[in-house]
Order: structure tokens, then C-alpha cells, then sequence
């Protein structure tokens, strides 16, 4: 690669630099550059329409199952009780019956379709494909449990230190174990198993972090959405946190990759540069 006046000044700032500082240079170069190009907005409200289109759809079936107590406490997550209007409610998706409840569940694989793609596209893996269809499904069923499972577990700064930090460690195991789940699910073992916990324990530790954000600030959000939007506002808040959600979920999906291939792609880039 021809040199540039820009290239020099910058060889020149990485030459002074000591030498433990000098080294990770590339790889930060690399990290921003994926980042840039990553299409993260892109692929976090794609996903975050999917899951409210997916994930949501399948938890209101659910509740009209008998001792739903937890399932119509993770609808009121999202704030969706009061948008429903006076004359539904949950239970009225019954009505479906089993052939909706199957399209509901067919519908609902959209999510787990997006997330197949962001992970062939950013690991260069192949799709689970259309024989992989109970895939698509089981992802769906794993992020709906994470989902209700969180549902049960308080985040109350009100209450005693003990008890906030067992509900911290509970939230960070529940996404752990969820997003190590989901890429093991549809990347059919292509992915490494020191790459699915790394991905499992960041997604896991930046969704802790989003749950104690939402529970300080986000509930204002949704009030004042529904205060001067009323359903619609509901619905756009809804999204807004999901997107966030989904963004950590891609953002960190970018990094793992980055960090756990690091020495192919910047020996290359240093022979191009050379």
C-alpha cells in the first residue's frame, strides 16, 4: 500500500508509543473500523422490530394458560397492559385457537431469521437454513423463558444490598445463558466454545447494565409516552427499548468477533501496511 503523509504521522505516533501500548493499536483500529461498518443501527431496530413483532406475540399466547401470574407480570415490562384498550385483554388472544397459535409461533421465527443472518454475516458461519427450521423455534422458546425469567426477578434499589446484588447476578446469569444459547443454537457448532461463553457473559454483563438503567430512569419513559401518545406512544417506547436491547446484542456480537480473531486480520493488515 503506497505510503501517505497521514500513514507516516501515524507510524510515527505508534513508534513512540511504549511498547505494551503500541501493540493493541492495530486491533483498536480494527475495532472502530468494524464498528463503522458493522451496520449496527441497521440490524438493532431490524432485530428489535423482529422481537416485538416475535417474542411478544408468543408471551400474550401464553397467558392464556392457566396460572399466567408471571407471564402478565412480563407483559407489564413493556407497559403494553394499559395499550391493549378497555375492551381487551391478553386472554382474548384464546381466541385463536390452535391454527392461530401455530401462525403465531411461525410468525414469531422472524427474529430468530434476523439473528441466523447477523451471525452468517459478522462470523461468516453458515445459516441454519430452511432444514434448520426447529432451530428458528427453539431460539424463539429459549429468548420467551429468558424473557418470563427476568419477569421474575426484581431489580429494586429499595431493597437491602444482599438482595440487590443476588438480583443483579440473577439478571447477568439469565442473559449469559441466553445468549450463549441462541448462537450455539443456529450456528450448528461452527462457533467455538470459548466464543459462545464470551459471547454469553458480555451480552449478559451489558443487559445487566441496560435492566439497571431501565429500572432507574425507563419507567418515566413508557409514563410519558402513554401520557401524551396513549397506545401508540406505548408501542414506539416499547421499540425504543428493545432497539437499545438489541443494539448491546449486535454491538457485542462485533466485539467478540474482533477480540477473538484478532491475530489473523491484523498480521494481514500489517503485511499490507508493510
Amino acid at each position: 500500500m503506497p505510503s501517505t503523509p497521514f500513514r507516516d504521522r501515524l507510524r510515527g505516533v505508534v513508534a513512540r508509543l511504549p511498547d505494551g501500548v503500541g501493540r493493541h493499536v492495530p486491533l483498536a483500529i480494527r475495532i472502530v473500523k468494524v464498528l463503522a461498518a458493522g451496520n449496527i443501527s441497521d440490524r438493532s431496530m431490524t432485530l428489535a422490530a423482529q422481537a416485538f413483532t416475535s417474542i411478544l406475540p408468543v408471551l400474550l399466547l401464553l397467558t392464556t394458560m392457566p396460572g399466567s401470574g408471571a407471564l402478565d407480570r412480563t407483559i407489564a415490562m413493556f407497559d403494553l397492559s394499559q395499550g391493549l384498550g378497555p375492551t381487551d385483554s391478553p386472554g382474548t388472544y384464546a381466541s385463536f385457537g390452535v391454527i392461530g397459535a401455530l401462525m403465531t409461533l411461525i410468525s414469531a421465527t422472524s427474529m430468530a431469521r434476523a439473528l441466523d443472518r447477523m451471525y452468517v454475516g459478522v462470523w461468516g458461519v453458515d445459516s441454519a437454513g430452511l432444514r434448520g427450521w426447529w432451530r428458528w423455534v427453539l431460539v424463539i422458546a429459549v429468548l420467551a423463558v429468558a424473557t418470563l425469567g427476568q419477569a421474575m426477578v426484581v431489580v429494586d434499589f429499595n431493597e437491602s444490598d444482599g438482595r440487590i446484588i443476588l438480583s443483579l447476578a440473577e439478571t447477568f446469569l439469565i442473559w449469559t445463558c441466553a445468549w450463549t444459547a441462541v448462537p450455539r443454537i443456529l450456528t450448528r457448532r461452527q462457533l467455538g466454545r470459548a466464543d459462545l461463553w464470551w459471547l454469553g457473559a458480555a451480552s449478559g454483563a451489558g443487559l445487566t447494565a441496560f435492566i439497571v438503567v431501565t429500572e432507574i430512569g425507563y419507567a418515566r419513559v413508557f409514563a410519558t409516552a402513554r401520557h401524551q401518545f396513549g397506545a401508540l406512544g406505548v408501542v414506539f417506547a416499547s421499540i425504543g427499548w428493545l432497539f437499545v436491547f438489541t443494539a448491546i446484542v449486535v454491538i457485542v456480537t462485533l466485539l467478540v468477533q474482533v477480540l477473538r480473531t484478532p491475530a489473523a486480520a491484523d498480521a494481514g493488515s500489517g503485511q499490507a501496511s508493510g
